[in-house]
């Protein structure tokens, strides 16, 4: 009898990184929260998370997991939201360039064209700006209908995880109270739709609106474990080895969280 699997997608946080053993770690999140939950011990842990993935890759990656096992469980740990992987060539070695608020090294292509890292970093820094999160989020939320629609359509229990989305608490709560305030809404809301440039008449359509995208995804109705209460916002304590990722503390505290949502799932 084949044993069915539960699969872990999402970036290096997910992968370990940052961990002595990492996937490997008795400390990384995943594999907390894999053995110490029965229903997913009788399983083979699959842990498909990969360092500088963007959500767009953890999506297609999702995808091909599903339809290339026998699962019974899946997570997705979504991550931030500005990252892009450009290829400026095709060449014998790897011109692919990883665009995040990082230096990036010059890119040598053929014929005998060096492309500066600098000037990829400005293009990347104009772009960036010009791409609010609001559209990033409704993406998100849309690949998280398409996969919990795929997985139900497999009799998979699928799973949503926060690692580094921006949301603070109760952003994605629609506040609709008549005599409601904008003060009422998060920081983090505010900040996003622009409050202090705006009346409050404004800013109510623009909140109303932006809202009403997030629920037409079908999204915001999947088995999240903790939507507004992300990894690197509320669990990151310690640094790991490559003093950058979160270190074992901080997975021991996110996988405990994790485990006892799950349990409240399951």
């Amino acid at each position: 009898m084949t044993v069915k699997s539960t699969i872990f997608c999402g970036c290096s946080y997910t992968q370990g990184i940052g961990l002595k053993l990492i996937e490997s770690d008795p400390d990384l999140w995943v594999n907390i929260i894999h053995g110490t939950t029965p229903h997913l011990a009788k399983t083979q842990l699959i842990n498909r998370g990969i360092g500088g993935y963007s959500n767009e890759q953890i999506f297609l990656s999702a995808v091909k997991n599903v339809l290339d096992n026998d699962c019974s469980y899946l997570f997705v740990a979504w991550t931030s939201l500005n990252r892009l992987t450009i290829n400026p060539s095709v060449e014998t070695y790897t011109t692919s360039v990883y665009l995040e608020r990082a230096e990036i090294p010059d890119i040598n292509i053929n014929p005998n064209l060096t492309i500066s890292g600098k000037y990829i970093e400005n293009i990347r820094d104009r772009f960036f700006d010009l791409t609010h999160e609001h559209y990033a989020l409704v993406k998100i939320l849309e690949y998280t209908a398409l996969i919990d629609k795929l997985c139900r359509s497999r009799n998979i229990r699928v799973f949503f995880i926060n690692a580094i989305l921006p949301t603070d608490p109760g952003y994605f709560v629609h506040v609709i109270e008549p005599e409601r305030l904008p003060s009422e809404t998060t920081p983090h809301t505010q900040k996003n739709f622009n409050l202090a440039t705006r009346d409050d008449n404004e800013y109510w359509q623009i909140y109303d609106k932006a809202h009403q995208a997030y629920q037409d995804t079908g999204g915001l109705s999947c088995d999240w474990l903790n939507l507004d209460h992300g990894f690197r916002k509320h669990f990151y304590v310690d640094k790991g080895v490559d003093n950058l990722h979160p270190g074992p503390t901080s997975h021991k505290l996110f996988g405990n969280f994790i485990q006892q949502k799950l349990l409240d799932h399951l």
